[in-house]
C-alpha cells in the first residue's frame, strides 16, 4: 500500500514513470490520455507493482492533505468490498466521484467508447438512487424497488456529470445481486410510513396508500447493499425473499440512465 504522490513518497517517486497515472503540478495525467485538474482531487490505483510485477499496489495519493482524513472516499470506495474499478478520482474534500477507469486481463484500459455520459440530474443522490432502483424493479420484474441515497455501510458518492459514463457506474456496482421480497399491500403501507421518516429512504415509485389492497402480494426490489439499511428501518419481516439471476451492474447496463 503505498499513500502519497511522487513528491511525498520516496518508492512512488521510483516507479513514477511506469503508473499509469501521475500527478504533474496543476494536472492529473491518466496514461489513456485524459487530464484532469490536479487542484482538490484525491487518485485510488490498484495496479501491479513496476518493481516487482508479481505483486499488486494500492496506491492513494493527492496534493491536498484533506484526502487522507479518516473517512476519504477512494478507500470508502476501493477498499470496502468487491469492485469493477481499478483507478478512481475523486474530489479530496468532498464525497463526489470525478471518474472511474478498469484494466482488461492484461493490464490495458477497458474501452468506454459508446458509453452514455451521466445527464446533469444524476449528479443528485436521490434521483441516481431512483434510477438504479428502477433499473432493479425492471430487470427483477418487481411491483417496486427499494431506492436509497446513502447507507452506514454502503456510502453513496455524488458524480460528476460529463466525466462519469454508464460503464463507470456500473463498474463501482460490481456483483451486487438484486433479490426480490413478498409483502403484502398492508406490510408495504407500513415499509411506506417507516421510509418516510428517513430522508434518504424511498420507494421506487411512490406508492398510492389509496391504492394499496392490504391483503395482495406486492414483489419489491432489493440489492444487497440495500438488505441492511432497510431491515434497519423498516423491521420487515416478508413473506417471502428470493435472489434473482439479476445484478446491480447488468440490470444498469440493460436499461441505461432510464428516468435522468
Amino acid at each position: 500500500m503505498l499513500i502519497g504522490t511522487a513528491e511525498q513518497n520516496a518508492l512512488v517517486a521510483r516507479m513514477a514513470e511506469r503508473l499509469p497515472a501521475r500527478y504533474e503540478g496543476s494536472t492529473l495525467r491518466l496514461g489513456d490520455g485524459t487530464r484532469e485538474p490536479s487542484q482538490n482531487t484525491a487518485l485510488g490505483l490498484v495496479h501491479y507493482n513496476p518493481l516487482a510485477p508479481s505483486r499488486l499496489v494500492f496506491w492513494v495519493a493527492s496534493p491536498d492533505a484533506a484526502a487522507y482524513r479518516a473517512d476519504a472516499l477512494v478507500p470508502q470506495l476501493l477498499g470496502a468490498g468487491p469492485t469493477g474499478v481499478d483507478l478512481l478520482v475523486t474530489r479530496a474534500t468532498e464525497p463526489s466521484v470525478v471518474l472511474t477507469r478498469s484494466f482488461d486481463s492484461r493490464w490495458g484500459w477497458v474501452s468506454r467508447e459508446g458509453s452514455p455520459a451521466l445527464p446533469p440530474s444524476g449528479a443528485s443522490r436521490e434521483p441516481l438512487a431512483r434510477m438504479l432502483a428502477e433499473s432493479a424493479r425492471r430487470a427483477a420484474g418487481a411491483d417496486f424497488a427499494f431506492a436509497y441515497d446513502s447507507s452506514p455501510r454502503a456510502p453513496t458518492p455524488t458524480f460528476t456529470p460529463g466525466s462519469i459514463r454508464l460503464a463507470d457506474l456500473a463498474a463501482l456496482l460490481y456483483y451486487e445481486p438484486i433479490g426480490v421480497m413478498t409483502l403484502t399491500g398492508a406490510q408495504l403501507a407500513e415499509a411506506r410510513l417507516a421510509l418516510a421518516q428517513t430522508p434518504e429512504a424511498h420507494l421506487q415509485p411512490e406508492p398510492d396508500p389509496a391504492r394499496l389492497d392490504p391483503k395482495k402480494s406486492y414483489r419489491i426490489a432489493i440489492t444487497g447493499r440495500q438488505i441492511w439499511p432497510v431491515v434497519g428501518t423498516t423491521h420487515l419481516a416478508p413473506e417471502a425473499y428470493v435472489t434473482t439471476k439479476f445484478e446491480t451492474a447488468s440490470a444498469l447496463l440493460r436499461s441505461g440512465f432510464v428516468g435522468l
